[in-house]
């Protein structure tokens, strides 16, 4: 059985966020100010449901491509270590281009 690891986790985020919340009250440090505090818990929320459509659309989409690809890729020490290699020389020779958006060093 899979656990998920977010559900098992919220119950104390969310404690230790009203505990904070109750101890910086109660010492009135004004560390943490309403607003900032419910900008954050708002952007965290869009964020989880962000993740959650994408794993709705993407996994179908890469069970779909996995079980009609045109080859297969067994998974053992090797093929790992030469998809790896492949990637890395692949991204050295990438980071050398300069993108088209980057300013151009004055002379």
């Amino acid at each position: 059985m899979l656990i998920n690891v977010y559900a098992a986790v919220t119950p104390f985020v969310l404690a230790l966020i009203v505990l904070e919340v109750a101890f910086c009250l109660k010492r009135k440090n004004g560390y943490y100010e309403f607003q900032d505090s419910v900008a954050s818990l708002g952007t965290a929320f869009i964020n989880q449901c962000v993740n959650v459509a994408v794993a709705i659309i993407w996994y179908p989409a890469l069970g779909w491509l996995s079980s009609h690809g045109l080859f297969q890729v067994e998974a053992n020490v090797w093929t790992g270590l030469a998809l790896f290699l492949g990637r890395t020389r692949t991204s050295k020779r990438e980071t050398g281009r300069r993108s088209s958006a980057s300013p151009t060093p004055r002379q």
